[in-house]
This record gives C-alpha cells, structure tokens and sequence, in this order.
C-alpha cells in the first residue's frame, strides 16, 4: 500500500471529515482522553526511587490514615510542603480505587493535568487563532515534549499547577476577548471570569500565589499591548486576583490554626523566599542562562527539529531581503512585525516572555518551573515547522523523522538482542550486586514490554517503508506522521526502558526484609534529627523509605524512646551515635543497605537505653 492510498481509504476520509465537523470543544476533550489512555497504564510500572516522588505520595497516605484532609503530618514531624489540592486529589483516586496509595493512584493527579494541558492546549488555539492545522501540531508538540511527559507521569506538583495556570491564561484570554467585542452587554456578575477564578484558586491551592499572579500579569501586558487603558485594566485584574485568593485563604486560615507559626514560617519560605533568594537553604541555584539551555532541553525531541530547520534558511536568506527589504533599519522591521502580528501571536508572545522572565530572575531555578510557557513555545515552534514543509523544503523534517525512526527501530532491537543472548550472564552479573544490568535485562525481556517494543518496532518499520514513497505525502501529512513517530518514542519509554531502567535503584524490594529484621512489635522505626537542624532545610529525610513503610518512622528527637531501630546515613552514622551514646543509647547495626544503581547508603540500628 503507497501513502497516497493509505491516506485516500474511506475509514481514513471518514475519520478525517467526522473530526472537521467538531466543535473546538469537543476536540479538546477528545485530545485530553487520548491522552490519558496513552499515559494512565504505564504510570504504576515504575517505583519510586528518588526523594521527590514519596515525599508527595505519603502525604496522601497519612491523610488517609489519620482523616486529616487540612494539614497532616507525616514521618511524625512533617506538614506538607505544598499547598493540599494535589494531595486531595491523590488521596479521592486512592479512596474510589480501595483505600491504598500505590505509585499509580499518587501519579494519577499529575496524568489528569497532563490530559487537561494538552486538551486545553487544543480548545484554545484552534477556537482563537483560526488555524486548524497549526493548533493540532501544537498540541501534538505539548504531548510530545519531554519535560511535559516526565512532569505528567511524576506525583510532583509541578504538572497540576501548569494546567491551572494554563486553563487560567486561556480562559482570561477569552474573557477579554468577549469583554471587547460585547463591551456593556449583561450585568457585571456576567462580566466576571468565574471560571478563570477558579483555575486560579485552584492553582494557587496547588502551588501557592504564583498560580494567581502570573496569569493576571500576562493578561494585564496583553491588555495594555491592545491599548488598554492601565488604570481599568489593573482594577479589573486586582479584582480577579482578590477573588480567586477568596478560597485558598480559607484553607491558608484553617491550616495555620493546626500548624501555627511552623507552617507559617514554610509557606513564607517556599513562596517569597524562594523567590527573592532569602532562603535559609540552597534550593536549585543556578545562573540566569541555566533557563535557555532548560527550555530547549525540555522540549526535546522537537527541539532537534527547530535545529534542523536552521539548515533551511540559507537557500531563502535572498528571497527574504527582498521581500522585507535589503539594509532596513532593525528597529523598522520590528515595528512592521509587531503590527502584523495578530491577537493570538500577541498573547503568545507575551505569556511566553512574562513566564519566562518571571522565573529568570530568582535565583532559584528550576526546568518544571517553566513549563505553563511551552504551549506558547510550541505554538510558535508548530509554525515554524510547517514552514519548513512549504514549497518543497522539507528535508530538515525528513531528517526529523528518520532520526527518532531510527531511535525506535535500534534501540529496541539493542535491548531484545543483549537480553535474549546475554541474559544468563547478566542475571548472575546482577546478583552479585556489581550492577543492576541484571535486574535491568530481566524486565526488558519479560512479557509486557517485549509486545510493546514489538507493536512499535512493527509500526516504524512500516513507517520507514512508506517513506520512500515520499512523493506522494503532502507536508501536513509528513509532519502528523513525524507526530506520531515521537508519541511512539515515549511510548516505549514509559512502558519499557523508564521502569526497567529505574526499578533497580528502588527501595521497595527490600522492605519485605527490612520489616522482618526489624518487626513493628519490637519498636518503631526512628530517625534522628539533631538540635539545631531545620526540617526545612537540606536535611535527609527517608521519604521513600516511610512511604513504603507505610508512615512508620518517627522522630527520635520528638520522643526520645526507651527501644527501637534508628536509621540513618553511614555518613551521618558517626556524629549522632556518638552523641545519642552519651546520653545512654547502645547501639548496634541490624542492616546495611547498598543497593546497586543508588549513591545513598541506608544504615539501621537496634538501640536500647541503658
């Protein structure tokens, strides 16, 4: 079968007309359920292996225990470092699916906002910019990304608040868009974005203010870039931003009456520390251009596109001087741009500066952190690409192509090789605790994965097989294949590479061990935080450990017990043995775990006080 019957076949003609006769809407949420039925089954595959994940899901655990749903503590001294909406949701999947908090039901919030980001990335651009083609290549790329993917199979709070504040932007963006073309109709109720209100308190509930202040800025630039005048745009959005702080102030209010000065002093630090650099810890320092080099690592493998792509302008750089004008001064070609520029590109360009400058400038910095400005980012990128397909000049996307085909024919033939030749061999190499290769070969060739890499390697051979009847394909074609070609990508790593490769660095294989030679009935589980130490600060704390341990440590400090199992970092170990032996402890090690994959070492202790 060519290309050109391919995509002449009635059920692709059908499909094609039934998915041009839906409202922006419905297509939204038709991309939004893709989405997740791609992204949902591989999100329990991995375990939790770094500090980051268990440290969100065992909030929602001793939520559940303890029936505290404003401010629970966990690992017996600790209140949750975020705002709750995050963990609310976590905790409701954990009820409806049988009352346990597994690596699935805490990652499921994070792949319901990836769903809404890429479904609201589809609704706004296609039922605002007027270009079909571009909006869906634009939502394509949002899927596509790698950060976008990583921050929606993570349980990290990161992807949730990029979906408030992007449901924010865009519903603040049509509400100025109505505001200006029906300016006096209705009541002043009527003229209140109530929905972007409520995204806003939603995001601010996720993450804190920043959820309500960067996307009344955007609109508010917008809106004075459309020669607004300042005064009534900046009362409206005060306005906006006033009332969508209404319902995050009543939890803010009921959690500071549990916490006290403790969580007051944390939301100080997390908020306007982090942001004017006056934390009491370094939390991700990193130069101002550290954001440049982020952004177009995050948005791989698009990014290799856009690079491509610059190999192209070579051959039009005479078409293009004589079209704007050989030797014109820069300031006037600016001018001539940013007239032309339309309403959609405008607020594009000015969200994309604002989010990005906005994250700039502190000196904490982080890649999740910038991630409400990569639908922007992708919907200049999306044009730019479809530039490359016109008048025949799509060799940068062929290119594009070949190279991730080539990714996914490889790298899986690679894998299935090493393990149906070498397996014995890395098992035993395995064992020995040298590395994890063992561990890492046996759940590449089990079942599961083996059908999936087999299902994608099928597809790509087809795919690198239709290309040479390139001829007949026309560019928007090209690029949806490229689309596909990439969504395949991450298919095989979410379901195939991602938990194989990271399960080895795991804790939850030992802890079947680890609570037979320290049972519950013979003492808690402590650890040991020493006078002077901040919790807040860059402290070790064993989230993944109590996480699997179901909430079982304590804080020796806290209770000072007569008996029990202390843990701690070898590290670690000499300074607070020493210390807690002068007050009478004896001590003496249970377990050392060092497992293959991780730097951190785990010591446990049996003490008793004399």
């Amino acid at each position: 079968m060519s290309h050109r019957t391919f995509f002449e076949h009635p059920l692709y003609i059908k499909t094609l007309t039934w998915l041009r006769s839906q409202s922006p809407a419905r297509l939204g949420l038709l991309a939004g359920i893709l989405m997740l039925l791609f992204l949902l089954p591989s999100l329990g595959l991995t375990e939790f292996n770094t500090k980051g994940e268990p440290r969100e899901a065992v909030v929602s655990l001793s939520m559940i225990k303890s029936g505290n749903w404003i401010l629970p503590v966990n690992n017996d001294i600790d209140i949750p470092y975020k705002p709750m909406m995050f963990h609310w949701i976590g905790s409701l999947v954990a009820e409806l699916t049988g009352g346990e908090v597994t690596e699935a039901t805490a990652r499921i919030p994070s792949g319901l906002a990836m769903g809404l980001t890429v479904g609201m990335t589809l609704w706004f651009f296609f039922r605002y910019s007027g270009r079909r083609w571009q909006s869906v290549l634009t939502a394509l790329i949002v899927a596509g990304c790698f950060e976008i993917n990583r921050a929606g199979s993570n349980a990290r709070v990161d992807m949730m608040l990029t979906a408030w504040m992007l449901t924010a932007f865009y519903l603040l963006y049509r509400w100025y868009d109505r505001l200006r073309n029906r300016a006096g109709r209705g009541g002043i109720l009527r003229r209140i974005p109530w929905l972007a209100i409520l995204a806003m308190s939603a995001a601010v509930l996720t993450k804190g203010p920043v959820g309500a202040v960067l996307p009344c800025l955007s609109i508010g630039l917008f809106m004075l870039a459309e020669k607004e005048n300042l005064f009534k745009s900046f009362g409206m959005l005060a306005g906006i931003g006033i009332l969508s702080l209404v319902l995050p102030s009543l939890w803010y209010y009921a959690a500071w009456l549990q916490g006290g000065d403790a969580f007051l002093n944390l939301v100080i630090e997390e908020n306007f520390g982090r942001m004017t650099g006056t934390m009491t810890y370094e939390s991700h320092s990193n130069p101002w251009h550290y954001n440049l080099w982020i952004t177009a690592a995050g948005l791989l493998p698009w990014s290799l596109l856009a690079i491509f792509g610059l190999f192209s302008l070579r051959g039009r750089e005479e078409q293009d001087s004589k079209v704007s004008g050989k030797g014109e001064n820069i300031i006037i070609k600016f001018k001539r741009w940013w007239r032309n520029l339309s309403s959609i590109d405008c607020f594009s360009l000015i969200s994309l500066l604002t989010i990005f400058l906005f994250f700039t400038l502190p000196d904490s910095k982080r890649s999740v952190y910038l991630m409400p400005a990569y639908p922007f980012a992708a919907w200049f990128m999306s044009r730019w690409f479809i530039s490359l397909t016109q008048k025949g000049r799509y060799r940068a996307v062929l290119a594009y192509g070949n190279f991730i085909s080539a990714l996914l024919v490889i790298i899986p033939f690679l894998l299935i090789i090493c393990g149906a030749f070498f397996r014995e061999s890395l098992l035993e190499y395995g064992a020995n605790k040298s590395a994890g290769l063992g561990v890492l070969m046996s759940s590449l060739t089990s079942p599961g994965p083996i059908l999936i890499i087999s299902c994608v390697v099928a597809y790509c051979m087809g795919a690198l097989w239709m290309r040479w009847k390139r001829r007949g394909v026309y560019p928007k074609r090209m690029l949806a294949v490229e689309a596909v070609l990439t969504m395949a990508l991450f298919g095989l790593y979410n379901y195939g590479v991602q938990p194989a490769v990271l399960n080895i660095k795991s804790l939850k294989p030992e802890i079947p061990y680890i609570e037979e030679v320290m049972p519950q009935s013979d003492g808690d589980l402590y650890e040991y935080i020493m006078e002077g130490e901040s919790p807040a600060g860059n402290i070790y704390h064993f989230f993944e450990l109590d996480f699997y341990l179901g909430d079982r440590i304590r804080s020796f400090a806290k209770h000072r017990p007569e008996r029990g199992y202390l843990v701690v970092r070898p590290e670690d170990a000499a300074v607070k043995l020493q210390v807690l032996e002068g007050e009478g402890y004896t001590f003496r090690q249970t377990y050392l775990l060092d497992l293959p994959g991780r730097k951190e070492k785990l010591s446990f202790y049996r003490f008793e006080k004399n």
